[in-house]
């Protein structure tokens, strides 16, 4: 006899738990698999991973998770995996399958989410496996190069995940080369003949990026003159890479759940469902499993995106790959043929040992620059970077010594105070007092003004090019850094006040260390 429909829904259920093989989430190259936990009944604790396309649940000894519950039906449900998203379907079992109080038919299933085959509860998993990657044999995939053992796994592993269309998470600081492994895993892919699709979360307006994803109809807001098309339908057949993902709107992120599941989309301020068939590549300067903690990015969409996780060093993680990088980037400029000859030894050592913060975005600036300007191509780079990578500290020598005697004595006679015999800042504070916010990177404390004057020195026995450089960056930082004390570290704010974009701010913050907030953060 049918089971009368539960009164209440399900109570006690866990928060979800992400777990691999060694207990913790692996941020290196993983693969999301999923697994059914048993929550009661005579098989209670039984886990099973959900390894094929369609995995049976029921009575049945064919089934692939065996329940020996009366009320589970011989073949009672089914799990069919679907381009990354998990759909259950009820098999016309006698008791039914259950998510909270409600009988369904099927439904896609989210990590964590409880159901019921009868009277014995499952609770669906997310099961993050590390994979073990062999470096590959050939030192280019695509229009990616390098020989570092880093990179050869990256090629092994973009081979394995361009075949199929799973979704994929890159994770790298600024400048890493994200959207240049987004575009050689979807030239690698049946799909390369389909459109290629970029959508920047992080240099779009908030209010805009919503009918950037999902296109929007004419008079659906205010200044919609005309029909868009949204990046989501424009990449149909093809793959969308959408960069800097962590600065996604919460809002947003569950919209773009549901398309990611549901593979249909519906334009802002329209009725009609499209349909889509596009692979999702997503990238973030930040770790993503860490914002979802901190809850500004969805525990649910991070599970459903990151199929595959692919991290990528920075360029300082893999020097013996700079020179040929820098051969490459050489060769792809007009008449660039002309710099290979300046590559040499002395040059490609001190290439190796600059730090790079900006990645291979600046390596490729500066063989760009180098290629209109003559000289030395390791000058390029600007201040010497010792091999431990500290750079030259600025200090303001003798005045005095510099001037000689004689003016001094001419100062003194002028009834001017006399010159500093040790360095003077060209701001000098009235009250010295300590910024706190100039020691959160482990630096000295810069002393301040008690006018909000930032004192600074030069060192002026440098090249004025170079000792210039050292000073705006000097004040760059002790600007910013004032700044984020001052607004507490809201990054709209800062924009506001500073006067500039949010992209170009949060550059600023990554090469100055510091710890901004997004406005989300902030309510």
């Amino acid at each position: 006899m049918p089971l009368p429909r539960p009164p209440q829904g399900f109570t006690g259920q866990p928060a979800t738990q992400v777990q691999s093989s060694t207990g913790a989430l692996d941020l290196g190259f993983t693969e999301r698999r999923c697994q059914l936990v048993v929550l009661s009944g005579t098989e209670t604790g039984k886990a099973v991973e959900v390894n094929k396309p369609s995995f049976t649940v029921g009575k049945g000894e064919e089934c692939d998770l065996v329940l020996t519950d009366p009320t589970v039906s011989r073949q009672h449900l089914v799990l069919e995996q679907q381009g990354g998203a998990v759909l259950v379907r009820d098999l016309q079992s006698t008791n039914g399958t259950w998510i909270d109080q409600f009988r369904i038919r099927e439904a896609y299933l989210r990590p964590g989410i409880v159901l019921r085959a009868g009277q014995v509860q499952l609770r669906f998993e997310s099961l993050f496996k590390p994979l073990d990657v062999a470096p590959s044999l050939d030192e280019r995939f695509g229009q990616l190069i390098g020989r570092s053992l880093k990179m050869r796994q990256i090629f092994t592993m973009l081979e394995r995940v361009a075949k199929t269309d799973a979704t994929v998470v890159i994770f790298g600081e600024t400048g890493c080369g994200k959207s240049a492994v987004a575009q050689a895993i979807h030239d690698a892919s049946p799909r390369k003949s389909g459109p290629f699709v970029t959508v920047d979360c992080g240099a779009i307006a908030e209010n805009l990026i919503e009918s950037e994803l999902f296109g929007h109809e004419k008079g659906a807001f205010t200044g919609a003159t005309s029909l868009r098309r949204g990046a989501l339908e424009r990449a149909n057949g093809g793959t969308l890479f959408i960069d800097e993902l962590v600065d996604l709107r919460l809002d947003l992120q569950p919209r773009l759940l549901r398309v990611l599941e549901e593979r249909e989309v519906r334009r802002v301020g329209g009725n009609e469902a499209i349909k889509l068939d596009v692979r999702i590549i997503a990238a973030s300067r930040h770790d993503l499993w860490r914002e979802v903690e901190a809850k500004r990015f969805r525990e649910d969409l991070y599970f459903r995106l990151a199929v595959f996780t692919i991290p990528l060093p920075p360029l300082r993680e893999r020097k013996e790959d700079i020179p040929m990088l820098a051969q490459a980037f050489a060769r792809s400029i007009k008449d660039g043929d002309k710099l290979l000859s300046r590559f040499t030894p002395r040059v490609n050592e001190r290439l190796m040992a600059h730090p790079f913060p900006g990645n291979v975005r600046e390596l490729r600036n500066v063989i760009e620059r180098a290629s209109y300007l003559d000289g030395d191509l390791a000058e390029m780079l600007g201040p010497t970077v010792f091999p431990d990578g500290s750079v030259p500290a600025i200090a303001l020598p003798n005045l005095a010594a510099i001037a000689g005697p004689s003016a001094v004595a001419a100062t003194a006679a002028s009834g001017a105070p006399p010159l500093a015999p040790t360095p003077a800042p060209f701001l000098a504070p009235a009250v010295p007092r300590t910024s706190p916010a100039s020691m959160d990177d482990g630096t000295a404390p810069m002393p301040v003004a008690a006018d909000g004057a930032v004192p600074l020195s030069a060192d002026c026995t440098m090249q004025f090019k170079d000792a210039k450089e050292k000073l705006l960056e000097q004040f760059e930082a002790e600007y910013f850094r004032r700044l984020l004390t001052r607004v507490g570290g809201n990054a709209s704010a800062m924009a506001r006040i500073a006067g500039i974009d949010r992209k170009h701010l949060y550059t600023l913050a990554k090469k100055h260390n510091l710890d901004l907030k997004g406005k989300k953060d902030e309510e």
